[in-house]
C-alpha cells in the first residue's frame, strides 16, 4: 500500500510535508485521518496493523455526514446569533437544583457577571431569598401537563438594585418525559410595575377625594352605566358602590329623571363640555 494513495487535500499547499505525514501514519500501522480529496468529497482514512505485519487501510466517503456537520454547524450559530441579539434574559437550568447551564450575553450583562461565572451556579443566588420559595414551587409545577410557565418575582441586578422581572419558562423533555432542562426568557418590568403602582395610588386618591365630597357624584361610561358612585351617592339612592356598578340610567331613575340625564350625557359627549340642569 502507497501513503500517497490519496490525492493531497487542496488546503494543504506543501505536498511534501502531507505525504510525509502520510508515511508516518503508515508506519504507525493504526489510526485514522480525514481528508478532503480534490473533488471535492470527504475521505475517512483508517489503518491498522496486522499479526504478519501488513497493514489493513479503510477508506470510507464521510461526505454526507460532513456535509450534515456543517449544516448543523451553521444552524446552530446562526440559533446562538439569534440568542445573542435578544434584548431578554435567556438562560438555561437544571430541573430542581437550578443550576445555570446556559445565559446569553443580555442575562449575564443584568447580573453584572460574565456567563463563565454565572454557568454552574444556582439561579436562586441571583434572587431576594424571600422570592425563591414560591419561585421553586411555581418551577415544581413544570411537567408534561403545564410545559410552559409565567411569573413575576423581584431579582437583584448588577448594581445591587431590586428589580421587577417577568419569566416565561418551559421545560425540556427527553424521550421517558423526563424533564433535562428548564429554558427561561426573562424581560425587566419594572418601570411597568412603577407606572401600575401609581396608577393604583392615583385612584386611590381619587376615590379619596371623591368620597369625602359633600355632592352626590357618580362616574358613568358613554352609555351611560355606572362605574362608580361616591358614600354620599350611596347614602340617598340606598346603592352600595357594587350595587350601582353597570347600571344604566333607566335602571335606578325614574323615566322623565332618566330621560334628562341622558339628554345631559349627550350634550356632554357631543360638546365635549361639561353640561348641567337644575334638580327638580
Amino acid at each position: 500500500m502507497r501513503a500517497t494513495s490519496d490525492p493531497a487535500p487542496p488546503e494543504i499547499d506543501d505536498v511534501e510535508s502531507w505525504v510525509r505525514m502520510r508515511i508516518e501514519d503508515y508506519r504507525a500501522g493504526t489510526g485514522s485521518r480525514e481528508f478532503h480529496n480534490a473533488d471535492g468529497r470527504w475521505v475517512l482514512a483508517s489503518e491498522r496493523r496486522m499479526r504478519d505485519g501488513g497493514i489493513v487501510g479503510v477508506r470510507t466517503d464521510i461526505t454526507e455526514i460532513k456535509r450534515h456537520q456543517h449544516e448543523l454547524a451553521e444552524s446552530e450559530a446562526r440559533f446562538r446569533a439569534m440568542v445573542e441579539d435578544q434584548t431578554e434574559f435567556i438562560s438555561r437550568s437544571l430541573p430542581g437544583v437550578h443550576t445555570l447551564t446556559f445565559v446569553n450575553d443580555a442575562h449575564a450583562r443584568t447580573f453584572g457577571k460574565t456567563r463563565d461565572e454565572l454557568i454552574g451556579t444556582s439561579f436562586m443566588d441571583l434572587i431576594p431569598e424571600a422570592e425563591r420559595a414560591n419561585i421553586h414551587a411555581r418551577l415544581a409545577t413544570l411537567g408534561p401537563d403545564n410545559p410552559v410557565i409565567f411569573g413575576e418575582h423581584l431579582a437583584i441586578n448588577a448594581e445591587g438594585a431590586v428589580r421587577w422581572h417577568r419569566w416565561t419558562s418551559r421545560a425540556i423533555f427527553d424521550d421517558a418525559g423526563n424533564i433535562t432542562e428548564i429554558q427561561s426568557v426573562g424581560r425587566d418590568i419594572t418601570e411597568r410595575k412603577r407606572a401600575e403602582e401609581a396608577l393604583r395610588e392615583s385612584e386611590e386618591r381619587f376615590k379619596a377625594v371623591v368620597d369625602n365630597s359633600p355632592s352626590l357624584i357618580l362616574l358613568q361610561d358613554t352609555d351611560s352605566r355606572i362605574l362608580l358612585i361616591n358614600r354620599e351617592f350611596e347614602r340617598v339612592s340606598g346603592l352600595t358602590n357594587d350595587e350601582a356598578r353597570g347600571l344604566g340610567s333607566y335602571d335606578h331613575l325614574s323615566p322623565d329623571f332618566a330621560d334628562a340625564i341622558r339628554e345631559i350625557d349627550r350634550e356632554v359627549l357631543e360638546s365635549r363640555r361639561s353640561a348641567w340642569r337644575p334638580a327638580r
